[in-house]
């Protein structure tokens, strides 16, 4: 008597759909750094020799923008760059101090990504 034969099953194709990257997730409002505009006056000095008549009185108008980074009673800190890292204090470049009583206005913006 012959013996059944079996039928091979073709093997199947495993396919692995490419899983989209997930887009990140935008920090929650209270996380992200504020960002400022502020217009204050500045103390300001004249370099090589001036007329005295010519002289003005009026300090220097100063607009910035940046991240805020610290606030206190007297001042505030701003800065034009941040770098954040997941376990430690961002570092900061060059900030600039401003003390509030030189402060004339100040707008909070709004970030212009999500």
């Amino acid at each position: 008597m012959p013996r059944p034969t079996r039928e091979k099953h073709p093997k199947k194709k495993i396919t692995t759909k490419k899983r989209p990257r997930p887009k990140p997730r935008p920090k929650p409002k209270s996380m992200r750094p504020k960002l400022v505009c502020i217009e204050w006056e500045d103390h300001c000095t004249r370099t090589g020799w001036q007329d005295q008549e010519s002289l003005t009185d009026k300090p220097m108008l100063v607009h910035s923008a940046g991240i805020l980074v610290k606030e206190n009673r007297k001042t505030l800190q701003i800065t034009h760059a941040r770098v954040g890292f997941s376990n430690a204090a961002p570092d900061v470049d060059c900030p600039l101090t401003i003390i509030k009583s030189c402060i004339l206005r100040r707008r909070n913006l709004r970030w212009p990504f999500a």
